[in-house]
């Protein structure tokens, strides 16, 4: 700014200049000369160089290229800015500091002119504003951004000025002005001689006032008018002793801020009051605290003497202070709200009067407190009973007085019993007959009140709890089952060991709590009395015989004698265990050590039984031990193991007494002959079927089993017959056919069968190889065939065996083709000569093509000849 240069559009004069003709081009020049030759044209935007400047002008039509560049001038003229001065911040006190207030943006006018001529001023909130020069603000302006807020000021020539401006910023700040209590509690006095006035420390006020602010930032005075406060004039001189002129009288607050000289006033009232009067009220008597030791401490409601002291007048307050001169600086006041525990017996307490209306106190009495003991009843013992009247319901009838002795301890104090803790506090509800109570809840706390003086209301008095307590009875619902013993032979009589019943009887209940007992009567078993004293080992008096039972806790006493069983002797059953596992060869899948047993087996279930027999005998099989003695899931007569060995279980019933008894049985699964034979066997033959010997392989063939002789016996077979006198355990197979071989385990007896084929296959026994491509073929070919009872393959010289006879890109020269039978019973050779002849010679004697013949004419023909002609036809000799 300020340096008179400014960018112009140049172009932006070019429709002028032309009349809108756009077959005239313009073009701009710095000098005459460059319009003239058309030089130099300046580009937009241009930038001045001085100011004024003319800018020369070259006008030529785009069609005839005919031009004018003399005569045409354009003068650019960078006008200057307005020179405003960024002003002072404007700033306005906040009367009700909400953070905003009025401003008049006027006042700034001049500041921001600073005398420059012909310049006029308008605000605005956006710079964008301000530079489009819309949405002017107005005074008075309310700030939109608090404390700090920035506005825009654009100073403008105005027509017939140029309408250059410039763009400024202006702040304004709202400036918080002090605070003071709306509501100022008033200065009271209480009259002490009933004039109506006194002096007054008007300087008491000041924390009120000034609240949170510091008093180091603002100057605080004191006004009797309003005007004087509102103007700053005639404050109070001496604030901290000022006697008061009428009663009541206002006063009047000035509060100023050091820093924004902003202003507050305010005002309070002074007031001279009388006094309350206060009675001295009549000592507080408490018992000792419930539940505690006589210590002479308890808990006083204050309060109840608050009437009493203040005669029932109202507008006045009772506080309650441990010190006299607590109660006179109105410090440490006992809280009314929280009952007061003595330090001391008996104890002072002062009392504070106040007025409520005018705060003015006496503090003329005090309040005696004293503590008076209560009865020091001891804690009786639970009352327990068991559940006999109806078992199950917890309910039975006390006699409460039973521990009044135990309570009293030889003091006469009076007792009465209730169900609840406030009922005994409160001395309501009294139990009407405590010698006959039945409980409602099972445990249940009785609540016995000892008084001094049933008599005096007032009596002191303490309460002790009564616990009633109905043990259940043993559990005694179990039906127990007989005890039975079988035995063999039975005479009516067993030792019976009736000590096993225990555990059944308790069903589930602690043994080291609950004693089972056993008895020969109903009678001796109702009354605890003559149990048997040998339980483990008790010999029946009859049989049957009828045993009764009681279970009695040891912890309560409490016992129920409702159970019996019976016990007898029957006659027994006898399960033999078999002497050897019962085995069967492998007959499942081979050699899984899985079968199939006939339970029903004679042999088996004549061991077993030992003589027992059907109908008065059943055997039955099981798979476990636990089905056995339950009777439940017997296994099938055809019983298919699951391991090997397997161990089942066999039980005899006797079915007349329904006396059993279980034996093992192991299920053992034989394993059969392990056979292994090659799939085939070769046998070599000549053209007449003769055995020959091979040349790979044993011919003719020992089919062996590999077994020992001494273990097995081998029985074999061809083509299903069986070959007399073949009994050992290899065989020389000299037909070919399907050869079998049936080993038994001479220990199991268990036998299994393996099956091989013997083949025929002889040497080739006509044979042939030849070259079939024809001599000087260059790619040569031979093909052998071989006929006989074998299987051929093919070799040329030295290379690989294959099942074809072809051999192809065979090259010339002297070659062996072999044929053998695949199963080693024999091989031929032939011998095959390849004709073709070398393509070139150099007989330069460097060791390479020194010499030319017919190569594999020898072993193809042995009696051909060579004849070799010139290029001109001319045999050579």
């Amino acid at each position: 700014p300020d340096d008179e240069k400014e960018p112009f559009d140049l172009e932006s004069k070019t429709e002028e200049i032309t009349g809108g003709d756009v077959n005239i081009s313009i073009t701009y020049y710095e000098s005459q000369a460059d319009a003239d030759a058309g030089t130099n044209p300046l580009t937009s935007p241009y930038i001045n160089t001085i100011n004024p400047q003319t800018i020369f002008i070259r006008a030529e039509d785009v069609n005839t290229a005919c031009l004018v560049s003399q005569g045409i001038t354009l003068d650019l003229i960078v006008n200057p800015l307005p020179s405003p001065i960024t002003p002072t911040p404007l700033e306005e006190c906040d009367v009700d500091n909400d953070g905003f207030a009025e401003f008049d943006l006027t006042q700034k006018d001049e500041e921001i002119i600073g005398g420059e001529p012909d310049v006029t001023i308008s605000y605005y909130e956006t710079q964008l504003d301000a530079e489009q020069g819309i949405f002017a603000l107005t005074s008075p302006y309310i700030n939109i951004v608090t404390p700090s807020q920035i506005l825009y000021v654009r100073a403008e020539y105005l027509a017939p000025g140029t309408g250059c401006f410039r763009v400024i910023e202006m702040e304004l700040l709202v400036n918080p002005t002090p605070v003071i209590p709306l509501d100022m509690e008033d200065l009271v006095i209480c009259d002490d001689d009933g004039d109506g006035f006194s002096v007054f420390d008007l300087t008491q006020k000041e924390d009120e006032i000034y609240g949170t602010q510091d008093p180091a930032n603002y100057i605080l005075t004191y006004h009797i008018l309003q005007a004087d406060a509102e103007a700053g004039t005639n404050a109070i001189a001496n604030p901290g002793s000022f006697p008061n002129t009428s009663n009541p009288q206002t006063i009047w607050v000035r509060l100023v801020d050091n820093t924004t000289e902003c202003i507050k006033i305010g005002s309070f009232d002074l007031r001279v009051e009388i006094g309350p009067v206060a009675i001295q009220p009549e000592p507080l008597t408490q018992c000792d605290d419930l539940g505690q030791d006589n210590d002479g401490i308890a808990l006083f409601d204050l309060t109840t003497k608050n009437d009493e002291i203040t005669g029932g007048v109202s507008g006045v307050v009772v506080s309650y202070y441990e010190t006299e001169v607590d109660a006179q600086d109105d410090t440490n006041e006992i809280d009314p709200d929280t009952a007061y525990q003595n330090t001391s017996n008996p104890q002072v307490i002062y009392v504070r009067v106040m007025d409520v209306n005018t705060s003015c106190f006496d503090t003329s009495v005090y309040l005696t407190i004293r503590v008076t003991a209560n009865p020091d009843p001891e804690d009786p013992d639970p009352i327990v009973l068991c559940d006999i009247n109806n078992p199950g319901d917890g309910i039975e009838e006390f006699d409460l007085t039973i521990r009044a002795n135990q309570i009293l301890d030889g003091e006469s104090w009076e007792l009465t019993y209730f169900e609840s803790y406030d009922d005994a506090l409160t001395a309501t509800g009294a139990i009407a007959t405590p010698t006959a109570y039945a409980n409602n809840t099972n445990p249940q706390i009785i609540y016995v009140r000892t008084t001094i003086d049933a008599a005096d209301p007032d009596s002191c008095f303490e309460i002790v709890e009564l616990e009633l307590i109905v043990d259940p009875l043993p559990d005694g619902s179990v039906v127990i089952s007989n005890y039975i013993i079988c035995e063999i032979p039975s005479d009516g009589e067993a030792i019976f060991d009736l000590t096993t019943k225990i555990d059944e009887i308790l069903n589930g209940q602690d043994p080291s709590i609950y004693q089972v007992l056993f008895y020969e009567s109903q009678a001796d078993a109702d009354a605890m009395l003559n149990p048997i004293q040998e339980p483990e080992a008790y010999t029946n008096i009859s049989n049957p015989q009828v045993i009764y039972v009681v279970i009695h806790n040891s912890e309560t006493e409490c016992f129920v004698s409702t159970q019996n069983f019976e016990i007898e002797e029957r006659e027994g059953a006898v399960a033999n265990t078999p002497l050897e596992p019962f085995s069967v060869c492998d007959n499942w899948n081979e050699n899984d050590g899985i079968a199939e047993f006939n339970l029903d087996d004679a042999g088996l279930q004549a061991e077993i039984l030992g003589g027992q027999s059907a109908p008065d005998y059943i055997l039955v099989f099981y798979g476990s031990l636990e089905t056995a003695e339950a009777e439940t899931s017997p296994l099938p007569l055809l019983y298919v193991n699951t391991i090997n060995p397997q161990v089942i279980y066999a039980r005899v019933n006797n079915v007349n007494t329904g006396c059993y008894a279980i034996t093992e049985v192991i299920l053992k699964v034989e394993q059969l002959p392990l056979v292994t034979l090659a799939d085939t066997y070769g046998l070599c033959v000549d053209e007449q079927g003769n055995s020959i010997p091979g040349e790979g392989g044993i011919s003719p063939p020992v089919i062996d089993t590999g077994l020992d002789p001494s273990l097995y016996i081998f029985q074999w077979q061809l083509n299903g017959e069986t070959l007399l006198g073949e009994i050992g355990a290899s065989l020389t197979a000299l037909q070919e056919g399907i050869y079998t071989v049936i080993v038994t385990e001479i220990a199991t007896g268990c036998s299994s069968e393996a099956t091989t084929e013997v083949t025929t296959s002889s040497p080739p026994t006509t044979y042939s190889a030849i070259v079939v491509s024809g001599a000087f073929a260059e790619l040569h070919t031979i093909e052998a065939d071989a006929t006989g009872e074998g299987t051929y393959e093919f070799q040329l010289d030295d290379g690989p065996f294959q099942d074809s006879g072809t051999f192809t890109d065979v090259e010339a020269g002297d070659h062996t083709i072999t044929i053998r039978d695949i199963n080693g019973c024999g091989s031929v050779t032939i011998d095959v000569g390849v004709i073709d002849y070398p393509r070139f010679m150099t007989p330069n004697e460097d060791g390479y093509h020194d010499t030319w013949n017919i190569i594999g004419i020898a072993a193809g023909d042995p009696t051909a000849k060579i004849y070799i002609f010139d290029r001109y036809g001319k045999l050579l000799k």
